[in-house]
């Protein structure tokens, strides 16, 4: 059965089963609600689009807090004003609108749609905002496509659309389920990126870029597999497949042969061209134009299946906003287990790592109140800036208060995105590895069943992602150093050896399941355990690929540090200044931790990484998870908390409080002062006293809700003895 994606359009949603509003009704809704409900004592009401001209900030990519509105022409001034006044009091500093935008338009129709932006724009500006205009790449949605006299986008450009690998034209009438943003007798047909469409696509690209928004909210540009199975195979694709490769285009899904296996890679690269494309159109429109792609596939099997993968190529020029998804489009994250709760951590964790150096954006969707603070605190922590909505929809907040709430905190806290990473541990993720190991099969996106829930993500067995090789090793990995409190970073690299140039910035770097690696990213794995470097390598066939899909003859990662594929037990080898530990033996280390959590794995890994000073002291349960970053002058910890999400099974959702102790390392540097703070309601930041040890700061005593943030100040010019109290100064 073919996967499904997903895109909210407001006005074609269900909101709990309840009949679909029609656009002016749910703009309506909006307004109607939050305007009895939200609206902040002291904050006048303006009939002028433009507002109060509030200056919005230059530095806006950089921790970007996003909030969605649809928007019609026939909105008048006054009702655009009010809509934009709420999201100004839910410190919104991006907004991201929805409009016409979807559908086969008439140039008269476009032309209206710019004149709309122009407003948006300055609307959004004077409450000192940015505003982005949702565009969908490739998807065209035709309404009442079967009515006679309908300009129908699959008959005036049948040339334009993808066909999959058995020819299949990818288009279908009428969604249901996951496809609710298509209407009953509306056409969703998806365009080929080497066809003539994309020249059509620019142009109307260009023409936004004159308008006064600040960007383009490009959605999912992939090869959409709702009805299609590996598409593209039209003329123009083939045609382009041959004179880039002198490969004939495969007829059939067929992991063992090399041809297909070269297919795959080469999908990832259309997709790559495209999104290029769209950066340069945007820019020679206008330099400070910006495109913001929503990617949906993120770390696993629809990247491959649908050709948009992130982790591949560079994302130079470009805003990634990760749509990641939860565990349910019906009730959110709320009713994930354990594993779930984790998985949508390690996704934005990837999210984080595959759009380096660029910032990240990320999706944090919410039921209830409770369940959207956990989540947009997941965001914070993971280093993405969150856009909130309420499941399955992009307009609507989960909780207007709660958002105003966390957004307020994150807007009066910079430094939480513009500091550096200080994490001294890295996992490294390969797409191709993905690609040639999991072989597509099931969706590898979360790790629970219930079929109570028509809308449950993982629908069989086979789309856990405790079945899916790679993705299992990966996320157990992080899962396992997250729980062995040891804070890391995701790196994701390339063939030609883009993303290895990070690798020295850690202590500890693990490869689980590289299966697909180029002799340029092994030769830097290699000279980064040379120079110092602790590498920890899982799964017996590491390199067996090369990145292009051809076959080795041997594992050659493992036979550069000198391991045997089929040795038991953790293998400890010197490599010049540093070390390889390598578990090559069935069942692959992550994918038994992410299972099982087999103690002895997770001590043997925090033992490796004490060593090398890549993991905290601390006496926290294993569900709460830290990060820390580095401004200069102050040490940041992020402590992330997960205790009572899920533990119990699906449906346990009770999240606790923990209370725990932890020394901060301060590398040498002085402690001077050290502030806490949560987003918690209620709560207000407070100084803390600490205790110097050995090698940082000891905090006892800390108690955390959802997540908690301790900010050390430091000097290099003073200093204190181990055991010395800290007086914390006074601010």
């Amino acid at each position: 059965m073919a996967r499904r994606i997903r895109r909210k359009q407001a006005h074609f949603t269900l909101i709990d089963g309840v009949v679909r509003p029609s656009r002016r009704q749910f703009l309506g809704g909006i307004l109607g609600a939050a305007a009895v409900t939200a609206v902040l004592p002291g904050c006048a009401r303006t009939s002028r689009v433009d507002g109060p001209d509030r200056m919005p900030p230059s530095d806006w990519l950089t921790g970007a807090r996003v909030g969605g509105l649809e928007i019609f022409p026939d909105a008048t001034d006054d009702e655009l004003a009010d809509a934009l006044d709420i999201l100004a009091e839910e410190n919104v500093s991006v907004v991201e609108y929805d409009s016409d935008l979807s559908f086969y338009l008439s140039e008269a129709q476009f032309q209206e749609q710019l004149a709309l932006f122009d407003r948006c724009g300055r609307a959004a500006h004077g409450r000192g905002m940015r505003g982005v205009i949702y565009y969908p790449s490739l998807e065209v949605l035709t309404e009442r496509a079967e009515s006679p006299g309908v300009a129908r986008f699959s008959v005036e450009h049948a040339d334009w659309l993808q066909r999959d690998i058995a020819g299949k034209v990818n288009m279908f009438v009428g969604g249901e389920g996951r496809v609710h943003w298509v209407d009953p007798g509306t056409e969703s047909a998806w365009a080929c990126p080497l066809t003539p469409y994309t020249s059509y696509f620019l142009d109307r690209v260009r023409r936004i870029a004159g308008t006064t928004l600040d960007g383009v909210w490009v959605d999912v540009p992939l090869f959409n597999d709702i009805v299609a199975d590996f598409a593209c195979t039209n003329e123009a694709c083939r045609a382009r497949f041959k004179s880039d490769l002198g490969l004939e285009t495969p007829t059939d899904v067929n992991w063992d042969d090399p041809t297909f296996r070269r297919w795959v890679q080469w999908r990832h690269y259309v997709m790559w061209e495209f999104q290029e494309r769209i950066i340069e159109t945007a820019k020679k429109a206008r330099p400070d134009f910006e495109v913001i792609v929503e990617t949906v596939t993120l770390d696993y099997n629809a990247a491959t299946s649908q050709g948009l993968d992130a982790a591949a190529l560079p994302n130079d020029g470009l805003i990634r906003v990760w749509e990641v998804d939860v565990v349910s489009d019906q009730t959110g994250a709320r009713r994930g287990t354990a594993n779930d709760w984790m998985c949508t951590w390690l996704m934005m964790k990837f999210a984080r790592g595959a759009s380096y150096p660029r910032p990240a954006w990320t999706f944090a969707y919410g039921y209830h109140a409770d369940d959207m603070e956990r989540v947009v605190s997941m965001a914070i922590s993971s280093g993405c800036g969150p856009f909130e909505s309420r499941i399955p929809q992009m307009a609507p907040s989960a909780d207007h208060d709660t958002r105003a709430r966390m957004y307020g905190w994150i807007g009066q806290k910079p430094e939480l995105y513009s500091a550096k990473s200080a994490n001294r541990a890295a996992i490294v993720y390969v797409a191709e590895s993905r690609d040639f190991l999991n072989r597509n099969v099931g969706v590898g996106l979360y790790d629970s069943l219930d079929a109570t829930e028509p809308l449950w993500w993982s629908e069989s067995p086979d789309d856990l992602v405790r079945t899916q090789p790679y993705l299992a090793d990966w996320r157990g990995m992080g899962k396992l150093l997250a729980h062995g409190h040891i804070p890391f970073d995701v790196i994701t690299v390339a063939a030609d050896g883009r993303g290895t140039e990070r690798l020295k910035d850690y202590a500890l770097v693990a490869v689980p399941s590289a299966i697909a690696l180029s002799e340029t990213v092994m030769s830097a794995i290699t000279a980064y355990a040379d120079g110092g470097g602790t590498v920890v390598l899982t799964g017996p066939d590491l390199g067996l690929y090369d990145t292009d899909g051809s076959t080795r003859a041997r594992p050659e990662l493992l036979a550069r540090f000198d391991v045997d594929p089929a040795a038991k037990g953790f293998i400890e080898r010197k490599r010049g200044q540093g070390k390889v530990i390598a578990r090559p033996m069935a069942p692959r280390l992550g994918a038994d931790y992410f299972a099982n959590e087999p103690a002895g794995h997770r001590d043997a890994l925090v033992a490796y990484a004490k060593a090398v000073g890549a993991a905290l002291t601390t006496d926290a349960p294993p569900q709460v998870l830290f990060e820390l970053r580095d401004t200069g002058s102050r040490i940041l910890l992020l402590c992330l908390n997960l205790a009572g999400l899920g533990e119990l099974g699906v449906g346990a959702f009770n999240p606790r409080p923990a209370t725990f102790s932890v020394t901060i390392p301060t590398r040498g540097r002085a402690p001077v002062k050290l502030m806490l703070s949560e987003p918690t309601a209620g709560a207000s930041d407070r100084l803390v006293n600490f205790e110097v040890t050995g090698d940082g700061v000891r905090v006892a005593q800390l108690t955390v809700q959802s997540l908690l943030l301790l900010a050390l100040e430091t000097s290099p010019a003073v200093t204190l003895s181990p055991g010395v109290p800290g007086v914390p100064a006074r601010s």
